[in-house]
């Protein structure tokens, strides 16, 4: 079964409802929700956890915020791509920073910039010379 025919891809207000799904659909739906992400042992045995413990009401919870969360990354995607494409070069160079989650600050009021990593502000990168 795919996700988007066992749970609601919406927000949701009140417990979901669907048809009667066996676990063999529940897994596949899971399943299907998780598509193109790799996953480890560990990953397995918790979803093996998942589809024992969680009833269809909550499973369904969980099978729509995975597609809704893929839903937002498709478009927030198609959406960096097409300001990429319909920019000015300076513009499609800071998203290209952003897509390699790196960011330009000015570094001084001489008009040099420094690169750093978005994910530890703290850490400075290397130098740039304005353009």
């Amino acid at each position: 079964m795919r996700a988007r025919e066992y749970a609601p891809v919406e927000p949701l207000d009140v417990e979901p409802s669907g048809p009667a799904a066996d676990p063999i659909q529940r897994e596949q739906a899971l399943r299907d929700a998780l598509r193109g992400v790799q996953l480890g042992e560990y990953d397995e045995r918790i979803i093996r956890w998942i589809l024992c413990r969680l009833d269809n009401w909550t499973l369904r919870v969980v099978v729509s915020l995975l597609e809704r969360t893929r839903d937002v990354a498709v478009t927030d995607f198609v959406k960096l791509e097409d300001a990429r494409h319909r920019a000015p070069r300076p513009i499609r160079e800071l998203t290209d920073d952003l897509a390699n989650d790196t960011v330009v600050t000015p570094a001084c009021p001489c008009g040099g910039s420094v690169t750093r990593d978005r994910g530890d502000r703290s850490r400075a990168g290397r130098s740039r010379a304005p353009p």
